[in-house]
């Protein structure tokens, strides 16, 4: 009987969680504990209802740029991030990343979502910045906001990326990153340069709370059109402050660039796949726009090195 029974928990525990992987975020700019424990629970109901899109990496022709030989595999995470012109306002996002093998300094990764919670008070000052005045539902997001929102949080994750990198070279003995040496931390993503998504407006019933949330899915226009971003970081050493540079390799040109990149069936379809339980209202599928000549978000500036 105990054979059984034994056999029986490992079965269930080989199973895969409905809601996919345990919700362990890493934390983007958030400044401490406290703000960081409020983060994580305005999202821990959420992510039970819902499972963050595992969309794949575009083959764009822009990633074939030499930088790198052996790239180690794609790893998919999740990030809660405070954005520094919306600090109280959690915007919790999925990605992937992925490390150069000959040299762990240089990195790419790929936000395949946006989301958060319509109607809190702490995300207003944002929802008017992307909607304007009268709430999300009721208008579509200005698409020049969401692809400088876009723009804005791959510098963020990869500030934090940098700093882990730079915490582990001090835990090794190792000297910090300084702008003096040759190597320098890059942490690069490749978009379409003619940008447009896939916005989901869901409702959710938790505890006795209802909670509105949207998620927002990047989509490519044109195929071949493309840019490379790169967000590189060092530490002066003098001042021991952070220095954040960021550079854009332009790839082949849209041919055009005001098409919608999905049907709004396709993406409902898409949105409702995700969904574990709750409400999905509806959906608004966002004409493409030029994504590529984004103003530069400086995140350079804070001591790193005492």
């Amino acid at each position: 009987m105990k054979s059984i029974l034994f056999l029986l928990v490992a079965i269930v525990a080989t199973l895969p969680l409905k809601a996919g992987d345990p919700f362990n975020p890493i934390l983007v700019n958030v400044n401490d504990q406290v703000q960081a424990a409020v983060f994580v629970e305005k999202y821990e109901g959420i992510r039970e209802n819902i499972v963050l899109p595992d969309t794949p990496v575009p083959d764009l022709s822009c990633y074939d740029d030499g930088v790198c030989i052996h790239w180690g595999n794609w790893k998919k995470a999740e990030a809660i991030v405070s954005h520094p012109k919306f600090p109280d306002c959690p915007i919790l996002i999925g990605y992937k990343h992925r490390n150069c093998v000959d040299d762990q300094s240089v990195v790419q990764h790929h936000i395949t979502s946006v989301s958060f919670r319509e109607g809190d008070s702490e995300c207003s000052e944002l929802e008017k910045w992307l909607y304007g005045e009268g709430g999300s539902v009721s208008k579509d997001p200005d698409p020049d906001k969401l692809n400088q929102l876009y723009h804005d949080l791959y510098a963020l994750l990869a500030k934090e990326m940098f700093i882990e990198f730079n915490e582990g070279l001090v835990q090794s003995k190792l000297d910090p990153l300084y702008c003096d040496d040759y190597t320098h931390y890059k942490v690069s993503y490749v978009k379409g340069s003619c940008t447009g998504w896939c916005v989901g407006f869901y409702k959710f019933m938790i505890w006795d709370w209802e909670i509105s949330f949207t998620l927002s899915v990047p989509q490519n226009c044109d195929e071949k059109a493309c840019c490379k971003v790169t967000n590189e970081f060092c530490i002066d050493r003098k001042t021991g402050k952070l220095v954040h540079q960021e550079g854009v390799t332009y790839g082949p040109e849209p041919e055009i660039c005001d098409a919608k990149p999905i049907s709004d069936n396709e993406c409902y379809e898409m949105h409702n796949s995700w969904l574990l339980s709750g409400l999905l209202e509806q959906v608004r599928v966002q004409s493409c726009k030029p994504a590529c000549d984004i103003e530069f978000l400086d995140l350079g500036g804070d001591v790193i090195v005492e």
